[in-house]
């Protein structure tokens, strides 16, 4: 029998997927038995796991055009998910993001396991559709916890499942594997991301724009890759700035860009409470995010460890920009104060209390021969 299993739709290069693949692999390396499932096949995935991580797959994502051949696909990847869970044998079940995890709730119900939902974005702000929205009111309160990464999160879960049944349980911190030191910090403005409307690179590129005759030996360097590419590379050339712009694509040791960077930029129009803003403070970059959701604010306190702005204000984040780019002391003072707060999310932490909130049984160790 496993510990645990953890669902998710794939483990391509997104938060979640390395916070899940952290999480196996420091449990594995604990000596804990850890299965982990996912829809897409190994062949996606951009994170590694632990060769003694058990791995299952279930179902296809291919989509269907009609409702009732979505609803057909759903029932076989629901029986699937099941034949999966029954495998992994785990006495607890972390499910992780809708629409996956309201298929894990519902494919394991009646099993002998206790399903942990995790959600790890606000669902106020971020819909999967009317149908998944539904499903998720309707079937999140019969997991046995559904947890969140920040409290606005868990505000807005507290509408549709009982208070008893929810709990606060943060991202851990991607181990790094480089020096505190990396050399000098570059006069680079740094953005990690998937490249969707969520995460607002259109906002930074803009503002970006507006600065860029006043700071000539910045650049701006964006980390991610999504469908939006070639509309944000499209934008930065009417804007007179593509060279100005480094597309880095996906990178596997983001923490040395983190490293060399010397302002951490995440205009989101939402978020829960994202990794990389996270990863950033540790390494000790001053942040500007938006007020859009309240995961970040948790993290950045105005003036203090970093900057906030309001979101899809183009204006106000050139001026953020510019008053980090002209004072260097202020950048190190407040990356100082961002390191300092992030050391509670260290993995060993995190990944202990994680133990004792969704109800693993105790690690037995094995005794001295």
């Amino acid at each position: 029998m496993n510990d645990v299993s953890l669902i998710i739709g794939d483990l391509g290069n997104g938060g979640t997927q390395r916070v899940i693949a952290a999480l196996a692999n420091h449990w594995i390396e604990r000596g804990r038995k850890v299965c982990v499932i996912t829809q897409s096949s190994p062949d996606s995935d951009f994170h590694e796991l632990d060769s003694r991580v058990q791995r299952l797959c279930f179902g296809s994502l291919t989509n269907s055009n009609s409702l009732f051949g979505g609803l057909f696909n759903n029932i076989g990847r629901v029986i699937s998910l099941r034949r999966s869970m029954r495998l992994a044998n785990a006495r607890v079940t972390i499910a992780a993001v809708s629409p996956t995890a309201v298929l894990a709730v519902l494919a394991g119900m009646g099993l002998p396991t206790r399903i942990v939902v995790a959600e790890r974005n606000d669902p106020t702000r971020q819909s999967y559709g009317r149908y998944w929205d539904f499903l998720r009111r309707i079937l999140y309160p019969r997991a046995a916890l559904v947890t969140a990464n920040s409290q606005g999160a868990l505000d807005s879960l507290s509408t549709f499942v009982p208070a008893e049944r929810l709990a606060h349980l943060p991202n851990p911190l991607a181990p790094d594997s480089g020096s505190d030191i990396d050399g000098p910090r570059q006069p680079t403005i740094l953005n990690v991301g998937r490249l969707q409307r969520q995460k607002g690179q259109d906002v930074l590129i803009e503002a970006f724009a507006a600065i860029a005759d006043e700071c000539k030996e910045w650049r701006l360097a964006i980390a991610g890759a999504g469908r939006l590419e070639e509309q944000l590379k499209s934008l930065a050339s009417r804007l007179g700035i593509a060279a100005r712009i480094d597309w880095l694509g996906e990178v596997d040791d983001v923490y040395s860009l983190y490293r060399k960077a010397s302002i951490f930029a995440l205009p989101s129009r939402h978020e829960g409470m994202p990794n990389a803003l996270l990863e950033a403070m540790s390494t000790g970059l001053p942040a500007i995010v938006t007020n859009a959701s309240p995961g970040p604010l948790e993290m950045i306190e105005d003036g203090i460890c970093g900057l906030t702005v309001p979101v899809d204000d183009v204006t106000a984040l050139a001026d953020a920009l510019r008053l980090l780019i002209a004072d260097a002391a202020l950048r190190d003072r407040m990356g100082a104060t961002a390191r300092e707060r992030t050391r509670a999310f260290d993995l060993e932490t995190v990944s202990t209390n994680w133990e004792k909130v969704i109800g693993m049984p105790p690690l037995v160790q094995s005794p001295l021969i």
